[in-house]
């Protein structure tokens, strides 16, 4: 295994939570990104506007520096950016996290990892008509109570975002750790049909909002 600084020892589970999540780094021994910019890649947000409408536009809050929002603005999305730190893209020194206005009728990022389940409630509770949150596939696991929480936040859908993606920190170089993670876009969408739980999707045709299985 081999790491930032060249081959290290797994570390502890203890260890690894002073660097980050697992799937971030934290187990191979390198430290997390400053304030998590992990900048999204063409390909997963690609995924998102093939599939997913965003009518009156989108509110992409941690835009970083702008990977995201310049695929929604190709995709025709009347786009406002804006993030916790300014970065020289968008709108900085605006911590969505305080915010008390909904600025777009829907809410779409690549949040924060340590702060994602905030996120997806202050977004909602805003009134978001729709909520997309980039994460990785394996948060679907059943552990810290997340089950509960996408059953009593009502998460419509899951959008697989391919078969891994590589999003290393900004500006860092890959220096052999490997760091290809399964993603998917988490759906909040208040126009579709509650079915019990959330839809998982392998996008290859426009969303339906009918509560019909996908093809």
């Amino acid at each position: 295994m081999s790491s930032a600084r060249g081959p290290t020892a797994r570390p502890s589970r203890q260890e690894a939570r002073a660097h980050g999540p697992l799937g971030l780094g934290g187990t191979r021994g390198f430290s997390r990104a400053e304030l998590d910019l992990y900048p999204t890649q063409p390909s997963v947000a690609r995924v998102l506007v093939e599939a997913e409408q965003f009518p009156g536009g989108a509110w992409e809050c941690a835009c970083g520096l702008g990977d995201l929002s310049r695929i929604l603005i190709a995709a025709g999305v009347d786009t406002l950016s804006t993030d916790i730190a300014s970065r020289g893209y968008g709108r900085g020194g605006v911590d969505f996290l305080r915010t008390v206005k909904l600025r777009r009728p829907n809410v779409v990022t690549n949040p924060p990892f340590v702060h994602w389940k905030a996120f997806a409630l202050h977004a909602l509770r805003l009134g978001a008509a729709k909520v997309a949150l980039l994460g990785r596939v394996l948060m679907l696991e059943d552990w810290d109570d997340r089950a509960e929480f996408f059953r009593r936040t009502r998460l419509s859908r899951v959008l697989v975002a391919g078969r891994g993606t590589e999003m290393r920190a900004h500006g860092s170089r890959d220096r052999g750790h490997k760091g290809v993670i399964a993603y998917a876009w988490y759906i909040w969408d208040r126009a579709a049909r509650w079915a019990g739980g959330p839809i998982v999707h392998w996008p290859r045709a426009p969303i339906s909002t009918s509560g019909r299985a996908f093809a």
